[in-house]
C-alpha cells in the first residue's frame, strides 16, 4: 500500500463535467425550439425526446459544481483558507462574471431587433434594464425572449453575493449539518410556496421568482459545498492513497447510495411525485453523474484532452452566446424536416456558438489587459 500513488487535486474531471453540462444545455435549447408538440413516437423516440428536454438539468450540474469548486480552498481538512472578506470576494468573483455578461447581453440586445424585429420596444427596454441589474428572472417576460437562458446569471450573482456569509455558516455549524439545514429548510419552504402561492395570487412570482432564485436552488450550491469538504476529507485528499471509486469521505458515500435509491425508485415507480420532489429527482441524477465522473480515472485523462479543456474554459461564454444564435438561424430551417433542422442547428449553430465564445473571451481578455495597464501598481 505504501507504493500506491496519491491522488492530486488537479480536478481535470471538472473539464468533462462543464463540457457535458454545456452540451446538454445547448441541445436542450436547440430541441426545445424545434421539437414536435407531441414528442417523438416509440420507445427510443420518447427516450431521445425526454433526454434532450431534460437538458435544463445542465444548470443544476453547473450549480453543484460551482459550489464545489468555490469551496475547495475554504473547506479543507484543517479548515482551509481564511474566509474571504465580502468586498475582496466581490471583486475577485462576482465582478469577474460581469465583462462577459455585459458584452454579450448588450451585443445581442442591439442585434436582436435588427435580425428578428421587435414587437414591443417598451418591454425590450424594461427587460434590458432588468438584465443590467441581474433581476431578469423576476420577470416572466424574459423567459419568452431569445435570452431566456440569462436568468441563470441572476441566480449566479445571488450565490456569489451570499457565498462569504454562507461559508461562515458552514464553518460555524459544520458542512454536513449546514447542508442538512439548507436542504430540509428549502424543501419545507418550497412546499409552502407551492401550496399557498396560488391561494394568494402569486401564480407568476412563486414559479419564477422563487424557483429560479437562490431560495429555490439553495440545496444545489450547498450540496456542492458539502461535496467539496467530503472530497478534501476523503481518500481524494493529497495526503491519502487514491481510490478508484467514490473518492469522498464516508458520509458522502452513504448519502450517494441513498440518492441512488431515491433516483431508482423515482424513475421506476410513480411514488416520487409533486413539487419539489420531482425536481429533486432530477438533481439526484445530476449528483450521480458528478460522482461517477469524479471517481473514474479515465475522466481525469479525458479532462486533459485539449478540446474538452477548451470547451470547459469557454463554457460560460458559450452559455451566453448559444441561445441568441439558435434564435437567429431558426427561421432558415422553418420549413425543413425535423432531422434536417437538428443536423443544421447542431453543426452550424454549434460551430458559431464556439466561435462567438472564442471572440467574446478574447474581447474580455483585452479589456482586462487594458484595465491592468490603466490601474497603477
Amino acid at each position: 500500500m505504501s507504493d500506491t500513488p496519491r491522488r492530486k487535486l488537479e480536478l481535470t474531471q471538472i473539464n468533462v463535467i462543464r463540457s457535458a453540462a454545456m452540451g446538454w444545455i445547448f441541445f436542450h435549447h436547440l430541441w426545445h425550439g424545434m421539437r414536435p408538440y407531441e414528442g417523438l413516437p416509440g420507445l427510443l423516440g420518447g427516450a431521445w425526446d425526454q433526454f434532450l428536454v431534460s437538458g435544463a438539468l445542465g444548470v443544476t450540474i453547473f450549480n453543484i459544481i460551482t459550489g464545489f469548486v468555490l469551496s475547495l480552498s475554504y473547506l479543507g481538512p484543517q479548515g482551509g483558507a481564511p474566509s474571504p472578506g465580502f468586498k475582496d470576494f466581490l471583486s475577485r468573483r462576482f465582478l469577474r462574471i460581469c465583462p462577459n455578461y455585459y458584452m454579450a447581453m448588450i451585443f445581442f440586445t442591439l442585434l436582436t431587433p435588427l435580425v428578428l424585429g421587435v414587437d414591443n420596444p417598451g418591454r425590450l427596454l424594461v427587460s434590458t434594464l432588468e438584465r443590467l441589474v441581474f433581476l431578469q428572472s423576476m420577470d416572466t417576460y424574459n423567459l419568452t425572449t431569445n435570452m431566456a437562458a440569462y436568468w441563470w446569471l441572476g441566480l449566479l450573482a445571488q450565490f456569489y453575493l451570499a457565498f462569504p456569509f454562507l461559508l461562515r455558516f458552514f464553518r460555524a455549524v459544520g458542512p454536513g449539518r449546514a447542508f442538512a439545514v439548507i436542504a430540509v429548510g428549502s424543501w419545507i419552504l418550497y412546499k409552502l410556496v407551492f401550496m399557498f402561492g396560488p391561494m394568494v395570487g402569486f401564480s407568476g412570482w412563486y414559479l419564477v421568482g422563487f424557483s429560479m432564485s437562490l431560495l429555490g436552488m439553495f440545496p444545489e450550491f450547498a450540496l456542492g459545498m458539502w461535496m467539496a469538504w467530503c472530497y478534501r476529507r476523503g481518500d481524494a485528499a493529497e495526503d491519502s492513497p487514491a481510490r478508484p471509486w467514490a473518492p469522498f469521505a464516508r458520509p458522502f458515500r452513504l448519502f450517494t447510495l441513498a440518492v441512488a435509491a431515491f433516483f431508482v425508485i423515482g424513475q421506476s415507480t410513480s411514488l416520487i411525485q409533486g413539487v419539489p420532489e420531482k425536481y429533486y429527482l432530477g438533481a439526484a441524477g445530476c449528483l450521480l453523474f458528478l460522482v461517477a465522473v469524479m471517481s473514474l480515472p479515465s475522466m481525469e485523462r479525458l479532462g486533459r484532452v485539449r478540446p474538452v479543456a477548451w470547451v470547459a474554459a469557454a463554457s460560460y461564454s458559450i452559455y451566453l452566446t448559444h441561445q441568441p444564435i439558435l434564435s437567429f438561424l431558426a427561421p432558415v430551417t422553418r420549413d425543413w424536416s425535423l432531422a434536417g433542422k437538428f443536423i443544421f442547428q447542431t453543426l452550424v449553430c454549434g460551430l458559431l456558438s464556439l466561435v462567438a465564445a472564442y471572440f467574446l473571451d478574447k474581447a474580455v481578455a483585452r479589456w482586462n489587459d487594458r484595465k491592468k495597464v490603466a490601474t497603477p501598481a
